[in-house]
């Protein structure tokens, strides 16, 4: 029987090629659940030829998403969960709470307790300038009323930590500065990717529910500034359980939900602009679901609960391909299905998925186009 699960937390980087691969930011997964049980939970470290997992007791619960980060030379700084942050020693730094000031923050961020926000709603991204500064983007989640009804929108805000500080220890010296307060947003789907200068970084962010609106974000020079937004393509519907990401190159974005199936467009890493819009339907499987481009971007695969799909990107005509179908097994006591769920490319160019409940799977691609090949599952951690 199984006393403690680790769940798989949709992390901070997002694989982009030859300019992100050379440093090591994406060194680290911290992955947690229960930390004020007194478990100890699973981080994964990234070496040349292997990853080596170790399980340490973290400051910080997670559920839905969170976010982690290494320097350049690929040492952990700092995970965030939404309601604090926490150092590689797993203490809480200064300044290190207070995020996301409102109501929900008030209803759930008690001692290490986590953010009830959605997929990808916080990314980590480095300073251009300075070698121990980071960005932390994060949505909030507000209410608000229509006559009787209540709606839940985010806006995003960013927040700095300076590893420098506190002899290593590091310190938030800036917290929750608006990046679009103005704005009804939908949750989570925030990815990033390098500009085409190779030094700044583009940001996007998906408008509210029903629309097919795109916020871009330009990181220059160690600046926030709101670009542009863009309309392109059908409507989005879901609200959450949903994921976007950018191709190993940049030339690519793609959201999917199994409502609104899959959405791949090109995108220009020197303007922005978005364009070659193209739509895979899907029937929702699941409540949460994941995709991810293979590793050499022709791939996109999809986990929609009891299926994993491969849609080939160089077909005239996109298509789903299955690839796996759920074996039957459950995950733990409660009966939860090991089902296919969110995915993120580790920096050894395997997709890492998790399960949608409390046992992660993974599975490896080598980019020949052969459906599948080296899928395998295992456990984070084992039986206790």
């Amino acid at each position: 029987m199984f006393k403690h699960f680790s769940i798989f937390i949709l992390f901070i980087i997002i694989c982009i090629g030859t300019v992100w691969s050379q440093y090591k930011y994406d060194s680290h997964y911290v992955m947690g659940y229960w930390s004020d049980n007194g478990f100890t939970d699973p981080i994964l470290n990234f070496k040349a030829d292997s990853v080596h997992i170790s399980y340490e007791k973290l400051a910080l619960e997670f559920t839905i998403e969170g976010s982690n980060i290494s320097n350049a030379e690929g040492k952990l700084q700092f995970y965030f969960n939404g309601c604090g942050l926490a150092n590689f020693k797993h203490q809480i730094i200064e300044n290190g709470t207070g995020f996301n000031p409102g109501y929900i923050t008030n209803e759930y961020c008690n001692g290490t307790s986590r953010y009830p926000s959605g997929q990808q709603s916080m990314i980590t991204l480095p300073f251009k300038n300075n070698p121990d500064r980071y960005f932390i983007f994060h949505e909030r989640v507000n209410i608000y009323s229509d006559r009787d009804t209540l709606f839940l929108f985010s806006d995003l805000n960013y927040s700095v930590v300076d590893m420098s500080l506190n002899q290593g220890k590091g310190k938030v010296i800036l917290k929750n500065i608006p990046v679009l307060d103005d704005t009804i947003l939908g949750a989570g789907n925030l990815a990033a990717v390098k500009h085409a200068n190779g030094t700044d970084w583009w940001l996007i962010k998906q408008d509210s529910r029903n629309t097919n609106n795109y916020y871009k974000i330009w990181i220059k020079n160690d600046e926030i500034i709101p670009w542009d937004q863009q309309k392109i393509g059908n409507s989005w519907i879901s609200d959450a359980g949903s994921q976007a990401a950018f191709s190993s190159d940049g030339t690519k974005y793609m959201r999917f939900s199994g409502r609104d199936g899959l959405y791949v467009m090109d995108f220009n890493r020197t303007n922005a602009i978005f364009s070659n819009f193209r739509h895979v339907p899907t029937t929702q499987e699941a409540l949460f679901n994941g995709a991810s481009f293979s590793p050499n971007g022709r791939f996109v695969y999809l986990g929609n609960g009891p299926h994993l799909y491969q849609v080939d990107l160089d077909e005239d005509e996109l298509r789903l391909d299955t690839v796996a179908v759920w074996d039957g097994s459950f995950g733990n006591e409660w009966g939860q299905p090991n089902w296919f769920g969110a995915m993120q490319t580790g920096p050894d160019c395997r997709i890492y998925m998790h399960t949608g409940y409390c046992l992660p799977l993974y599975a490896h691609h080598h980019g020949t186009g052969q459906k599948g090949k080296g899928l395998r599952c295992k456990t984070a951690r084992p039986e206790v």
